[in-house]
């Protein structure tokens, strides 16, 4: 699979793991602020393999997906009473 890859060049393959493989990612597309993105997710304790901003991604989705899963689920479970 050949991708344009503007962002690290020399390590930048895809697809693209979190650190122990359980996540992939396959993207075609450019994160402005990734840099940013990058020093949250490393202080939260994410290790990053490559200077990709595709990376950061992966570890978004481990970072937030489950909070982000678990208040879809309360909102859609909560009782809204009479309208």
């Amino acid at each position: 699979m050949r991708r344009l890859a503007i962002i690290d060049l020399a390590s930048g393959q895809q697809p693209m793991f979190n650190e122990d493989g359980s996540i992939a990612i396959v993207f075609n597309g450019e994160i402005y602020n990734y840099h940013e993105l990058r020093d949250l997710l490393q202080n939260a304790g994410h290790r990053f393999s490559t200077q990709s901003d595709t990376e950061a991604i992966v570890h978004l989705y481990e970072e937030f997906a489950p909070r982000v899963w678990h208040a879809s689920m309360d909102v859609r479970h909560r009782d809204m009473g009479p309208a």
